[in-house]
């Protein structure tokens, strides 16, 4: 599993909603905080104090946080700084996230997903993030496919190490023309009979370990905003996927840009 939470952090904008994410997943894992900064202002932001103050709500909540900079170019800074690490989990703001006119992501945060060997959450800009009264309700989107069984075991380990809810869940997309047949009696599609057999292969894929969790499937005309919807409705507070990406150009799924797109709250997308 993860043995350390790295967070990039921006002199000029920090999400709100970051630390206390950082502190509830590094607390979970039991492993310690690197914050790193990227850029050429190192001596003004010494003389500012800004690295003790943005440990300070780290350490506030019972983590140990660090404080490294970097020059240079910040994808491969922060890559260089996760490399590090056996298994590190990388935070980062999604700058672009809920503005469809700007894209679906800052480059930063583009290029570290198609890089893919580094786990990375990111976190919308509008987002406050609050550790809830409750256990963390965490939704994995599988999407029925024999390697998305390892991604549905790591997420169910990520679970396990928060004490957290762990729900499964697939949408099975309506097709465009899932209509009856001329005739009126024999359909083409069975949304009823598609549902149960997602059902069944999550069933025959369910977990062990002491995370609770659920198994929901659902049929909508949009993945993503299906899962969106499955979100919504039960207050999740993470969804965890994991996206091929192209043999040559690493592109990321579809579904997962969408996600990382609309999401309301942080989407952790598994390395390779």
């Amino acid at each position: 599993m993860f043995d350390q939470v790295v967070v990039g952090i921006s002199f000029e904008a920090h999400w709100s909603g970051m630390d206390e994410l950082a502190a509830a997943l590094a607390r979970g894992l039991g492993v310690d905080v690197t914050l790193v900064h990227v850029g050429p202002d190192r001596g003004e932001l010494l003389a500012l104090g800004w690295d003790a103050l943005v440990r300070r709500p780290l350490e506030d909540a019972g983590v140990r946080a660090s404080f490294t900079w970097r020059d240079g170019d910040v994808v491969d800074a922060l890559l260089q700084v996760c490399g590090g690490f056996q298994e590190p989990l990388l935070l980062v703001g999604a700058s672009t996230v809920h503005d469809p006119r700007r894209g679906f992501l800052g480059g930063t945060t583009l290029k570290l997903l198609m890089d893919g060997r580094v786990s990375v959450v990111t976190i919308p800009t509008a987002l406050t993030w609050t550790a809830p009264d409750r256990p963390l309700r965490v939704v994995y989107a599988s999407d029925l496919t024999d390697i998305s069984t390892g991604w549905m075991t790591r997420a169910g380990q990520l679970a396990d190490a928060l004490d957290a809810e762990l729900h499964l869940t697939h949408v099975v997309p309506i097709p465009r023309k899932a209509f009856l047949h001329p005739s009126d009696r024999h359909p083409i599609w069975d949304e009823q009979l598609e549902i149960e057999r997602s059902l069944k292969w999550l069933a025959a894929h369910e977990l062990s370990g002491r995370s609770p969790h659920k198994v929901h499937a659902i049929a909508h005309r949009s993945v993503p905003h299906g899962i969106l919807d499955e979100v919504e409705a039960l207050e999740a507070d993470l969804i965890v996927l994991g996206t091929r990406r192209g043999r040559y150009d690493n592109r990321i799924g579809s579904v997962a840009q969408a996600l990382l797109r609309l999401s309301p709250v942080p989407v952790l997308v598994l390395g390779d």
